[in-house]
């Protein structure tokens, strides 16, 4: 019995220690998209694309910063036939 306790208080204290040290950081951005080749003869356009996503920063001095990200962009041709 007392074994259970010591290992329940000292998950308590490691899970209230563990949060303190994690921090969500949700992101938002725009995104630009440009072909740096393309024919003559070609139009090229692409609307304003978006980035968003959450990350976790796990720690405070060093830290360890996973994330997940979205990413969405896209570029419209049209060929000018003369």
């Amino acid at each position: 019995m007392r074994k259970l306790l010591l290992l329940s208080t000292m998950l308590v204290l490691g899970l209230s220690t563990l949060q303190a040290q994690i921090t969500i950081k949700p992101h938002l951005a725009g995104s630009f998209t440009s072909l740096s080749t393309n024919p003559d003869d070609w139009e090229e356009t692409s609307p304003l694309g978006t980035l968003f996503g959450v990350g976790l920063q796990i720690g405070k001095k060093w830290y360890l910063e996973p994330a997940l990200q979205w990413n969405n962009s896209s570029v419209k041709f049209e060929v000018n036939i003369s």
